[in-house]
């Protein structure tokens, strides 16, 4: 599994999806685009979108299952137009977590996906966004 965090100006952070970037790099969407929830313990629930892809290759087909959501610090969502929906922002964070492309995306028919996207969204909370003595960053 590979994650991946970046931060920018929300304009460009927004829009920048692996329907574009990883299309240019050779792969083809073969799934629909699903918006997937994770819980999390103490914090807001999160929402991540999802979709799977995949390139040939001279050894085989490379399949790729990705997700991916934005936080301006109040929480990991999925919206429709991120660019709208983060305007005005001072910056954006973009989180992409990429696997193998066999992953099923329904809550709770993964438990080990399941607990890993709550697991990393409560500590990106911690370490991005909750101030020295709030209870979430000891």
């Amino acid at each position: 599994m590979l994650v991946s965090l970046t931060v920018g100006h929300p304009g460009l952070t927004g829009v920048h999806t692996p329907e574009y970037c990883y299309r240019g790099s050779g792969y083809d969407q073969v799934g629909p685009t699903e918006r997937r929830p994770a819980e999390v313990s103490g914090g807001p629930p999160a929402a991540f979108w999802t979709t799977q892809f995949q390139r040939r290759t001279p050894t085989g087909t490379e399949q790729l299952r990705i997700f991916w959501a934005w936080s301006a610090g109040q929480g990991w969502v999925a919206p429709d137009w991120p660019r709208w929906h983060f305007l005005g922002r001072p910056s954006l964070y973009k989180l992409y977590v990429v696997g193998g492309g066999e992953a099923d995306v329904a809550p709770g028919h993964d438990p080990a996906l399941d607990e890993f996207l709550a697991a990393l969204v409560a500590a990106l909370d911690r370490s991005l966004f909750a101030p020295p003595g709030d209870p979430r960053n000891p």
